[in-house]
């Protein structure tokens, strides 16, 4: 997958897709991840109610676990996230499933510098 955004790149992010519910599967999203001070940028992978497997090409062990617990379905306002840049990306692969209130909106733009 093409990355999306290059270094130096600016988005707007719109929160009106959280609270109407519509958060899609391969919108890109802003999270705010606790540990984090800054929100971060992934695309959506898998929503509430999808399937999804851990294989070995994106094998975690706390997704496993997280999943193991549901049948391998996300729970409602659970959602898997990856950046377009798998090898290098801080994602649902290194934070397990990212919840609905971590979501601060999805990309409307790219703001070029």
């Amino acid at each position: 997958m093409q990355p999306t955004l290059q270094p130096g790149d600016q988005v707007e992010i719109n929160s009106l897709c959280v609270e109407k519910n519509n958060i899609v599967l391969n919108d890109v999203v802003g999270i705010k991840f606790k540990n984090l001070n800054t929100p971060v940028i992934k695309r959506v992978v898998a929503t509430p109610g999808s399937t999804f497997v851990v294989t070995a090409q994106n094998k975690n062990r706390l997704l496993a676990k997280q999943l193991a617990k549901y049948q391998n379905v996300l729970p409602q306002n659970q959602f898997i996230v990856t950046g377009d840049n798998a090898i290098v990306s801080q994602d649902s692969n290194s934070y397990g499933m990212v919840a609905k209130h971590q979501i601060i909106g999805c990309m409307t733009q790219v703001l070029k510098p």
